[in-house]
């Protein structure tokens, strides 16, 4: 949980988990949020959801998605990686993360491009795999010209926040699934991924390449045959 900052709040995450053990589940975009939450350095609660055992409110309300955010104003709960990413900037603006990029910039498609890929036919794999170079060159281009390792230069901003858990998915499931690996030659996120598993608010989130693998797993990927 990161430190209390000098106005005190209290706000409460409903993420995917399990909460007996309390361990994150791998869901990317509540990963998001609590990177969110680390860099503006805001203490939180969570509530662990077990996927196999959604209570009743949670699919009646919000059809059984996570995250969501509650603040300590008796506000509604707040659904929406986006939207809560948003809410906690325009709440919290004096707790500043690293330099802004324009969001204009970084690639959207790259999560997209990654699941097509690991779950691409093998008549298809080889259109799937160019997309998704393609998208993490764009990526590599715009991290080439930051003055640190980050999209936020040399300190994490939101957009890291955004980026990072879809890069670690990617990093993970790819090399096991379809034995791929992400190419030497953007070097820029290579170390992008050695330097943000360095950070506190990375390490503070983070949850296992099993629970990773487990998660694509449930969604039907499968382990590539060898030749």
């Amino acid at each position: 949980m990161a430190t209390t900052p000098a106005k005190t709040v209290k706000i409460e995450v409903v993420v995917k988990g399990n909460g007996s053990q309390q361990s994150l589940g791998d869901c990317p975009f509540t990963h998001r949020v609590l990177l969110a939450l680390e860099m503006k350095q805001l203490p939180y609660s969570m509530q662990y959801i077990d996927v196999d055992n959604k209570p009743a409110w949670l699919q009646e309300r919000f059809d059984g998605k996570v995250p969501l955010i509650k603040f300590d104003d008796n506000s509604d709960y707040l659904p929406d990686s986006d939207a809560i990413v948003k809410e906690l900037e325009a709440r919290y603006p004096q707790q500043r993360t690293g330099q802004q990029q324009d969001a204009q910039q970084i690639p959207s498609r790259i999560f997209p491009a990654f699941r097509d890929f690991l779950m691409s036919k093998p008549e298809d794999e080889s259109e799937k795999e160019q997309a998704l170079i393609s998208e993490l060159t764009a990526l590599d281009n715009t991290l080439k010209q930051q003055e640190g390792p980050f999209l936020g230069g040399k300190a994490l901003n939101l957009n890291d926040a955004s980026v990072a858990p879809k890069l670690y998915h990617l990093s993970v499931a790819l090399p096991h699934f379809k034995g791929w690996a992400v190419p030497a030659q953007l070097s820029s996120l290579h170390t992008y991924l050695a330097e943000i598993s360095k950070t506190p608010e990375w390490q503070h989130t983070q949850y296992g390449h099993d629970v990773v693998i487990r998660g694509w797993e449930r969604h039907g990927a499968l382990k590539k045959e060898a030749p």
